[in-house]
């Protein structure tokens, strides 16, 4: 610092820096007699003072904790803290900065970014004992924190973020947040990429405008997040559009949002996982939610666009969704998805669920699994008749790609019991049999074998001696049938014996695939 020919307003700085107290140097504020849009230019200081002072610091006055506390501070320069060990809170409020803040391997105690203008911010391999706070800031080339490890909380909130070259607006890998990271009201024009990253509490960006440039506006495979991860929007953002530090306006979003593709494969989260917000995937883009693990998933986007949705070989324990959240037919893979309760955010008709399982056989071939695990959570919630319709419906899914000779047999299960499932059907047909032969008995009476052992004749209860293939009621063996009414008789035993097979097959069919 001594070798540094300071200006008046580095010379008030450092004297706050050693006395802890804020320099304020006066920008962007009104003045009374300002014209109308003008604002006050305030002081300068120079970024290698601040870097110099931060890096080399004098020491604290008597009594005082030393801290940099800058307020409304115009920072001409680089600020290079690349490296360096800083022992004090930095704070930086209201602050404009023409060059890049570059923080590459730095480890500082706390950092505070709130309302300023800057370029870019360089945190890679960024170490911070405390909270990362850039809230209400401008930054128009983007934030860079990968491998980044933060001690407490992250904070983005209310900040607008423009692109890099690489068309990431965050560029966050490997990131580290020992609690929460909070990121509402976000503005990106840009990527958000949160590959590997992991945040020690609840990950929030609820109201949040994203608006993505390459095929992935949220790149967040293998994230972890250990308490719940909010992508939801309650409120629409402002309207006016927000403007870049170097001038150049941001165009306007219809509201918080995600325009683009959103991939979250591979991904934990301890909690629940809400998709709450608008969602635009365009022609191709792709809501990936392939292999997460969460405890709940809360899938309610407004989508729009042609894209596709997956949640192949995901497992969840609560499910809570909307019709509208899903795509048509084609775009939606649903292969191995798991889940123990489904609780649907509206009344939800068994026959949409059914085709919404439908819309999820993607071109592997029908996945019977995807039956089996709606079944189970509909018996899960108690809607035992829901579960059995949901079973049927796979049978006759299923028997569609069968030979011409089962397909006949399995038909003839459907027509008779719905195999199984609908074990009243088949009373109705032996009731209808039994009443129609009865009348056709009583108008044509059988010899009997031996007229003086013969029981009364009674033509209900043959026909029900006939059609009941085990039980004997005495009528069919004492009766001698000729002509048609043999034929008929055969029949009906026929019928009898193929019927308690059937009922046989259905039943125990439904119980091994219950088991």
């Amino acid at each position: 610092m001594e070798e540094l020919e300071l200006s008046p307003a580095e010379r008030m700085l450092c004297q706050a820096y050693r006395s802890g107290t804020a320099f304020d140097g006066g920008y962007g504020g009104r003045t009374p007699t300002a014209v109308a849009g003008e604002e006050r230019q305030g002081q300068e200081v120079r970024g290698l003072v601040i870097s110099s002072l931060l890096v080399a610091p004098p020491p604290a006055l008597p009594g005082k904790a030393a801290a940099l506390r800058m307020v409304g501070v115009r920072v001409s320069g680089d600020v290079n803290l690349s490296n360096a060990s800083i022992a004090v809170p930095v704070e930086f409020r209201d602050c404009r900065f023409d060059q890049p803040m570059s923080l590459v391997d730095c480890a500082a105690r706390a950092l505070i970014l709130d309302g300023c203008r800057l370029p870019l911010v360089d945190g890679r391999r960024l170490t911070v004992q405390g909270d990362l706070i850039i809230r209400g800031c401008q930054i128009s080339h983007g934030l860079v924190l990968q491998q980044a490890s933060i001690g407490t909380d992250l904070t983005l909130d209310d900040s607008t973020l423009g692109c890099s070259a690489s068309g990431r607006a965050v560029d966050a890998e490997g990131l580290a947040v020992a609690q929460d990271m909070s990121a509402e009201r976000l503005r990106c024009v840009g990527d958000v990429a949160l590959r590997a990253a992991r945040i020690g509490g609840s990950a929030s960006l609820a109201e949040s405008t994203l608006e993505g440039r390459g095929t992935y506006a949220l790149d967040a495979p293998r994230l972890t997040v250990e308490e719940e991860f909010s992508l939801g929007s309650a409120a629409a953002p402002d309207a006016a559009a927000s403007a870049v530090p170097d001038g150049s306006p941001i165009p306007s979003a219809p509201g918080p949002g995600i325009t683009g593709g959103i991939r979250l494969d591979n991904a934990v989260v301890g909690g629940t996982l809400t998709i709450g917000t608008r969602v635009d995937l365009g022609e191709e883009g792709e809501l990936a939610l392939r292999h997460i693990q969460a405890a709940e998933l809360y899938l309610a986007p407004a989508l729009s666009g042609h894209g596709s949705v997956d949640l192949s070989y995901s497992t969840v324990t609560r499910l809570r969704d909307k019709r509208s959240s899903w795509p048509g037919r084609g775009r939606l893979s649903l292969r191995g998805f798991t889940y123990q309760e489904l609780h649907p955010l509206e009344v939800t008709p068994l026959l949409w669920r059914l085709d919404w399982v439908a819309s999820g056989q993607n071109t592997q071939g029908f996945d019977r699994a995807a039956y089996d695990q709606l079944a189970s959570a509909l018996q899960a919630g108690g809607a035992f008749d829901d579960a059995n319709d949901v079973l049927l419906a796979k049978r006759r899914r299923d028997r569609e790609s069968l030979m011409l000779g089962p397909k006949l047999w399995d038909y003839l299960l459907d027509w008779l019991a719905c195999y199984g499932y609908r074990p009243g059907r088949v009373a109705v047909w032996l009731s209808v049999t039994w009443a129609c032969s009865s009348v056709y008995f009583a108008s044509n009476h059988p010899q009997a074998l031996n007229p003086e052992e013969a029981p009364q004749w009674n033509a209900a209860i043959y026909t029900l001696d006939l059609v009941l293939p085990v039980l004997s009621l005495g009528q069919e063996t004492a009766w001698r049938t000729t002509g048609l009414s043999q034929w008929v008789a055969v029949v009906l035993s026929l019928a009898g014996w193929a019927t308690g097979v059937i009922l046989s097959a259905a039943g125990a069919a439904v119980i091994f695939r219950r088991n």
